[in-house]
């Protein structure tokens, strides 16, 4: 689903009419809601990873060069393979212990927010109206008690979905030394 397929959704929950004015009356305010549930389960559940090849300064790299947000460093490596130590600070500076000028750089990222009509959300598909539930779980429940209420049933479908959206691809991560 894209992002105007998720307003439509969400207008017919909320029992709202689908006519422009009233999907440009609710589009910032539901754009709002769908990226904050968005970006939670990209970050928590679904976490994306990539790597890319970084050029050392004496030994040290700003997580910003990275090609894409990066919200946690997997592992550092040479150009060979070889793992290395690194360490990163809260400015956001990776220190990695080694001569070589470039390295391989593993690491999870958030994705670009939600704006266009054709965006979509990448996890899985049939698991997209989730974001629809939550938006209209948000906007039910700034009204009455009957509101919230009904607003309940839209986060329990938001929970379920949620619990069934797989952490991405093969570079999941695994539970190392189970035993």
């Amino acid at each position: 689903m894209n992002v105007s397929e998720l307003i439509l959704l969400t207008l017919a929950h909320l029992n709202e009419d689908n006519d422009e004015a009233t999907q440009s009356e609710y589009r910032e305010k539901l754009l709002a809601h769908f990226n904050q549930a968005y970006m939670e389960i990209m970050r928590c559940k679904h976490r994306l990873a990539t790597s890319g090849e970084v050029t050392l300064a004496d030994g040290k790299f700003a997580l910003s060069s990275l090609s894409k947000k990066c919200i946690k460093i997997d592992r550092v490596e040479t150009l060979s393979g070889a793992p290395l130590f690194f360490s990163v600070n809260a400015e956001g500076v990776a220190t990695v212990l080694s001569d070589e000028e470039k390295v391989c750089v593993y690491y999870r990222y958030l994705p670009d927010a939600l704006v266009e009509n054709g965006d979509e959300p990448l996890f899985p598909e049939d698991q997209h109206a989730c974001l629809a539930d939550w938006a209209t779980y948000r906007v039910l429940g700034t009204g009455s008690r009957a509101r919230q209420l009904r607003g309940d049933l839209f986060y329990a479908n938001y929970l379920r979905t949620l619990a069934r959206i797989p952490p991405a691809g093969e570079q999941a991560e695994k539970i190392a030394n189970k035993y």
